[in-house]
């Protein structure tokens, strides 16, 4: 939740600072909330429909008046527009790293890891809805 507000400023000490579990995890280890509402595909499908939401927003917005004015933004009046795009791609980047764990840690070739974590937003969740269940 505090990556909506604050992006890499919240996520960012995490990945870095985290410890890689590579040893296998099974569904039974994980808390209640984790077991029940993180790992299930309901919640995966909520955050791509979303997700998708978002994309197509963005996409259907794009006109060449709104694309000048971002850059307008961008180059000369918001610090906010400039932070938050770096904040975008930094934390897609970022992204790589802790989705090759996961994928290892479920038996799947964690090479894939670039290609979800290369469409911001949309690659992540995908990932959350194919992504194999845990062993129990």
């Amino acid at each position: 939740g505090a990556s909506f507000a604050l992006g890499f400023f919240a996520l960012g000490p995490y990945l870095i600072t985290r410890a890689p579990r590579p040893e296998a995890v099974k569904r039974s280890d994980l808390g209640f909330v984790t077991r029940n509402i993180w790992e299930s595909k309901i919640n995966a499908l909520a955050l791509v429909a979303f997700a998708c939401y978002l994309a197509y927003y963005g996409v259907s917005n794009l006109t060449p008046e709104n694309i000048s004015g971002f850059a307008s933004l961008f180059k000369e009046q918001s610090m906010l527009a400039c932070v938050s795009t770096c904040d975008l791609i930094v934390l897609s980047l970022a992204m790589g790293d802790a989705l090759a764990e996961d994928m290892r840690r479920r038996n799947v070739d964690p090479s894939n890891a670039v290609a979800f974590a290369s469409l911001p937003v949309v690659g992540p969740v995908f990932w959350l809805l194919t992504r194999p269940s845990l062993e129990d």
